[in-house]
């Protein structure tokens, strides 16, 4: 609570009765202007806050997008380098197998 200081002569005029009252009334109008000035402050930093929490969510959505979006396209990549390798070591295996029957016919000519 503020301290007013009420100037002589109007207490001369209004008494001291009207001057308490005038510096309740005064005291009161401050309280009344504080707390609405802190509801609107409130007010204006809850939609602030609304906002900044919106904006941030949806940064977040578009990098989360993002990074889904890289990781399928290296998923994809690794499957199409596994294809590979895969078809690399079929033909290997197959490679081997014929050199393996040839190399056995072989023997089994000269051993006959």
């Amino acid at each position: 609570m503020s301290i007013i200081n009420v100037p002589l002569n109007l207490q001369e005029k209004l008494g001291n009765k009207a001057v308490e009252e005038l510096v309740g009334l005064l005291n009161e109008v401050e309280e009344k202007s504080r707390d609405r000035s802190m509801e609107i402050v409130e007010s204006k930093f809850e939609k602030r806050l609304v906002e900044e929490s919106f904006s941030i969510k949806s940064e977040l959505k578009e990098e989360i997008t993002q990074v889904r979006d890289e990781l399928k396209e290296e998923i994809a990549q690794v499957r199409d380098e596994l294809k590979e390798v895969k078809l690399s070591l079929i033909k290997w295996i197959g490679f081997f197998i014929g050199q393996s029957a040839l190399l056995l016919s072989v023997l089994a000519i000269f051993l006959k």
